[in-house]
């Protein structure tokens, strides 16, 4: 099971899921980080996996920025996809996007991707959010005050743009 986190997701939000998948013992060890082509024990990737355990079946993409749209974390799934699979062989593994995981998810099988058994979102905005389209306005409009209300930057308007109702992407 591989788990694609969504736009400005906590790095431990899949925490207590990824715990309730290791409790029997049956899904390896614990839980695999993977970030940008590397293994790691830990989700803030400082701890380095020299080999992944083979009985491994929990694995969690943590991308370069929490905040990356698809276009950019869609490779950092195929990387983190083909060391899965040079760890454990040809076989397939289940794939769960969450909100903008699940969009990088089918941007990673819409060109091609492979190794993916099944595919599950929750969640993601295939068709968009009112609040991306409001959010990209914000940002394009440079309004202060909902820029500091919202936390959002310049910085996030790529990411918006994957995200808005009626967005081409």
């Amino acid at each position: 099971l591989v788990l694609c986190p969504g736009w400005n997701t906590e790095i431990n939000k899949f925490q207590f899921l990824t715990d309730k998948l290791l409790v029997s013992g049956e899904n390896g060890p614990e839980a695999v980080y993977l970030k940008q082509g590397k293994a790691f024990h830990d989700p803030e990737c400082s701890l380095p996996l020299e080999q992944i355990p083979s009985n491994s079946k929990v694995f969690v993409n943590i991308w370069d920025n929490v905040k990356t749209p698809p276009d950019q974390t869609a490779p950092q799934l195929k990387q983190n996809m083909a060391l899965i699979q040079q760890a454990l062989g040809p076989g397939k593994v289940d794939l769960v996007g969450y909100s903008m995981g699940g969009l990088a998810a089918r941007k990673y099988l819409d060109e091609g991707g492979t190794g993916v058994a099944n595919f599950m979102t929750l969640g993601t905005p295939h068709r968009g959010t009112r609040f991306a389209q409001m959010s990209a306005r914000v940002i394009q409009r440079n309004i202060q005050w909902a820029l500091k209300f919202s936390g959002l930057t310049a910085g996030d308007a790529a990411a918006m743009d994957w995200l808005a109702a009626g967005s081409s992407k």
